[in-house]
């Protein structure tokens, strides 16, 4: 596919690793610039820190064209039993699956 992306930015959570990584990959392929937001370098379960992870790129960038909201927390992690897992397991699911895309 001949897709131009040169000029677009993008944001994607969850980029440093597994589907996030490719994804980012595949967009710079296009010519587009990634922000990549990974547990490194902003917490999306944070209303605030998602908000100035946003600043940082507006300032550096000067526009975002797109969001991938990749990031969450997959496999056995997720999938322990709620009679089983502690309140903050599962508030940690919540928080990352659930309420940071949101963010």
């Amino acid at each position: 596919m001949n897709l131009d992306l040169s000029h677009r930015v993008f944001i994607v959570t969850g980029g440093a690793t597994g589907i996030g990584a490719a994804i980012s990959e595949t967009l710079r392929s296009y010519g587009a610039r990634v922000a990549v937001l990974s547990l490194e370098n902003c917490d999306i379960r944070d209303p605030d820190a998602v908000a100035q992870a946003t600043a940082r790129v507006l300032a550096r960038e000067g526009r975002l064209d797109g969001l991938v909201n990749n990031a969450g927390i997959t496999g056995p992690a997720a999938l322990s039993p709620a009679l089983v897992a502690s309140p903050e397991h599962t508030m940690n699911l919540v928080a990352t699956n659930f309420l940071g895309p949101l963010y």
